[in-house]
């Protein structure tokens, strides 16, 4: 999931992630996981407002522009 520069910061990544768990929890899901690029701050605290924890760092991971980037591994358990 992703939002183009242009379009950041009017709740459409908030309105993409309900729909996605919303849809998710219907379907009888109890694990969520994504990552996301460790300097990624904003969207790392939008997860975090979901309830996704980190569970992991992932050395060089992610391959953007020709350098290697690091991601956390996170997740969200529903009960």
């Amino acid at each position: 999931m992703g939002v183009i520069d242009s379009h950041r910061g009017r709740g459409i990544g908030r309105a993409l992630m309900e729909a996605a768990l919303h849809a998710a929890w219907n379907k009888g899901f109890t694990r969520i996981e994504l990552t996301v690029r460790a300097d990624n701050t904003r969207a790392k605290q939008l997860y975090e407002s979901f309830g996704f924890a980190v569970e992991g760092l992932c050395k060089r991971h992610i391959l953007v522009k020709g350098e290697y980037a690091d991601s956390y591994l996170m997740a969200l358990l529903h009960e």
